[in-house]
């Protein structure tokens, strides 16, 4: 789902949406990896016409955290698109036995731990992960 946003972005910026996950962890920092893909899907749903709103409250959390953002109108059957974006370092030593199994095995697990995070989203809100590794694959999901 979150495909079609992508589609829209412009050259430029999938440069560099690219070149910043492949930064090191330390040299550019996970926090400000998170911001910019952040940004570049809020700026894709926002040159397609389509509202946003970043980081929305009252969605029935009960740790009080919210997904990174949420569409302001239905995205497909009636429900708002919630998504909220990982960026996991697949070097790691923790994720050795995911990153060996295939390309995209640590997103993936990031991926399925986020779903579980906000399982218990109102119902009217779909879920979209949106996990990358530090070297480029996504989840299939994408």
């Amino acid at each position: 789902m979150i495909v079609h946003a992508m589609n829209l972005l412009t050259p430029l910026a999938f440069m560099v949406f690219h070149a910043t996950l492949t930064i090191s962890h330390h040299a550019f920092g996970r926090m400000a990896r998170h911001h910019l893909v952040n940004y570049i899907l809020w700026r894709a749903f926002t040159y397609a016409g389509i509202h946003t709103t970043k980081e929305p409250s009252g969605l029935s959390r009960i740790d009080r955290k919210c997904p990174d953002g949420l569409t302001l109108k239905p995205w497909c059957g009636g429900k708002q698109l919630a998504w909220d974006v990982t960026i996991v370092n697949s070097l790691a030593v923790s994720y050795i036995n995911n990153v060996s199994l295939f390309s995209g095995g640590v997103a993936e697990m990031a991926a399925e731990n986020k779903i579980a995070k906000y399982a218990n989203l109102a119902s009217s809100v779909l879920f979209q992960p949106v996990a990358l590794e530090t070297l480029g694959p996504f989840n299939a999901d994408q």
